[in-house]
């Protein structure tokens, strides 16, 4: 059995568990206690950079974040009206992360 007859692949892949347990966590914590904006908005800003085009579409970034199409659709018309973020096709683009951060702690002080 690999795991017995190899120390350093048995701890490299506990690490690797460790890692995936404490991102389940976050992932759980963040669903239960933040709304759909918040959740949009941290997925933004903790996976893509200003001007980086994003090349998902809306019921991709739903099943990511844990809600429906429509309330994505409503929060990227949100973000455009309020010049975070530009629609380009498939996808879109970050244009503002320090407007997106106002619009998330304005969140995050309301709930």
């Amino acid at each position: 059995m690999k795991l017995l007859n190899d120390p350093d692949f048995a701890r490299a892949l506990t690490a690797h568990y460790c890692s995936v347990m404490r991102q389940l966590c976050s992932d759980s914590e963040n669903l239960s206690l933040n709304n759909v904006t918040v959740r949009f908005i941290t997925f933004l800003l903790s996976n893509f950079k200003e001007n980086e085009h994003i090349n998902l579409r809306q019921h991709e970034i739903a099943t990511v974040i844990n809600c429906s199409v429509s309330s994505v659709s409503g929060i990227i018309a949100s973000l455009v009206k309020e010049r975070c973020i530009e629609t380009e096709g498939i996808g879109l683009r970050i244009t503002s992360i320090s407007r997106l951060n106002t619009i998330l702690e304005k969140n995050l002080k309301s709930r």
